[in-house]
């Protein structure tokens, strides 16, 4: 079985049951399952594709979860990388992983402002929420 199949079949099979409860978020199989198309779509559109690798600097929620979902979705390794690390660790991981793209939370913005000096294969930074951001912004 492939990692995007699970996903997949209970969306189609339990679409109306709550799937991810993220804080005050709640998600239905079939919301969860739109929200993770939705971002493989975007990753695409940003150059991300089978074979691609992205990373993700996050707390555990429900942006962790969709991408892990959106990066098997579309043949991308997912880099997860603990946000407990310092600048100049996250961009040895990130150079020496040759991700792409970062997805991280706004609250990390500062985290992130030294790693981006650090890391020159990240071309794109995706932060969650309502922060700033450099290419486009994920909620």
């Amino acid at each position: 079985m492939l990692l995007r199949e699970p996903l997949s079949k209970a969306a189609r099979f339990f679409s109306q049951k709550e799937a991810i409860v993220c804080g005050e978020d709640r998600f239905t199989y079939g919301e969860f399952a739109g929200r993770v198309n939705r971002l493989a779509n975007g990753l695409n559109g940003l150059g991300i594709g089978k074979g691609g690798k992205l990373a993700i600097l996050h707390t555990n929620c429900h942006i962790f979860m969709e991408a892990y979902h959106g990066a098997a979705l579309i043949g991308a390794a997912l880099v997860p990388v603990n946000y407990r690390l310092s600048p100049r660790e996250i961009a040895f991981i990130l150079e020496d992983s040759e991700s792409q793209l970062l997805i991280t939370s706004a609250d990390f913005k500062p985290i992130v402002e030294g790693v981006r000096r650090g890391a020159r294969g990240i071309s794109k930074v995706l932060f969650s929420g309502n922060g700033e951001s450099y290419e486009g912004v994920l909620s």
